[in-house]
């Protein structure tokens, strides 16, 4: 059960704002920097994991119906 808390902090705190502050630091960053274009394309792998905290929640909420 404490894995599942721990995961569920970490997509539902720690991994938003991570993104959030990432894509706010590109926002700043000179717009011809061949970095941006790939950290851009890491973001948006990653971002698919968006709502992995809802998949988390909903299969602890599964697993511990009686």
């Amino acid at each position: 059960m404490m894995l599942g808390a721990v995961l569920i902090a970490i997509f539902s705190c720690l991994f938003p704002f991570v993104k959030l502050t990432s894509l706010a630091i590109i926002w700043f960053l000179p717009r011809h920097n061949k970095c941006i274009e790939v950290y851009l394309n890491v973001l948006n792998q990653i971002g698919r994991y968006s709502l992995m905290d809802i998949d988390v929640a909903v299969a602890l909420v599964i697993l511990s119906y009686d």
